[in-house]
């Protein structure tokens, strides 16, 4: 009979001892935030934004870092245990990027006195997916300007409707000095 006792608060105790080390293990989303906020400690970032684009439960960090000038997005990978970049884009004079939860998009931008760029991108995990490259760009020593959609020529009514597209209804995020 000592014998089942001593058995029973063997097992008993153990299961304590196990019990608090699975309780308190974090989630991929928390070792994402905890890398994520690691980073921006660590670099001088005018604007970042933690936010879930593709809907997996692991976070995406999307950020502009002043000293580089470049727009970046990155994930994290819990089989890695690290962060990955999934697209950047150097701004130039112009900065500031947008995005958006429903489609699991960003539309990275950049912009200098020769035009300006958007390259967007549909976030899957680790993954960006390049969907559309918009494009003005001018040409000197006029103010003539040409606009493509992924190296096609478009009328700037239509440029300018699917820029304006993104800029007036994705939310966006921009460095602050």
């Amino acid at each position: 009979m000592k014998k089942i006792i001593l058995t029973i608060s063997s097992l008993c105790m153990i299961y304590l001892l196990c019990l608090p080390v699975t309780a308190f293990a974090k989630t991929n989303a928390e070792n994402a935030t905890d890398a994520y906020n690691t980073f921006i400690g660590n670099h001088s970032l005018a604007s970042a934004v933690i936010v879930d684009l593709d809907n997996n439960k692991i976070p995406e960090l999307l950020c502009f870092d002043k000293d580089t000038w470049k727009s970046s997005v990155y994930s994290y990978s819990p089989s890695k245990n690290k962060m990955v970049r999934l697209c950047s884009i150097d701004s130039g004079k112009g900065y500031g990027s947008y995005y958006n939860v429903k489609k699991h998009q960003v539309a990275l931008f950049s912009c200098t006195t020769g035009g300006s760029i958007y390259k967007v991108y549909k976030i899957k995990g680790t993954k960006a997916i390049k969907k559309a490259t918009y494009t003005s760009t001018r040409k000197y020593p006029s103010f003539d300007y040409t606009y493509k959609k992924n190296k096609k020529k478009l009328s700037y009514a239509k440029w300018n409707k699917q820029v304006s597209s993104i800029a007036k209804k994705w939310k966006v995020f921009r460095g602050i000095f």
